[in-house]
């Protein structure tokens, strides 16, 4: 079972016309936004998943545990 998290990718265009990627991953428990840029759509997937991969080995590591 493969587990995804709730990060999305959304394309912000700067006032000097460059575009920057961006990865959500939602609100922190302050309610602050928690999210990392990117100036390659390349390189904020590869983050997105590089972020499930390990949200994949914590949840497996869980249910070993349980066992």
């Amino acid at each position: 079972m493969r587990l995804k998290t709730d990060a999305k990718i959304y394309a912000i265009q700067n006032r000097n016309g460059s575009i920057t990627y961006r990865v959500d991953l939602g609100k922190d428990p302050h309610g602050k936004r928690i999210a990392k840029g990117f100036s390659r759509r390349e390189d904020a997937e590869e983050y997105k998943k590089k972020l499930d991969g390990k949200l994949e080995q914590k949840v497996s590591s869980i249910i070993l545990a349980d066992i």
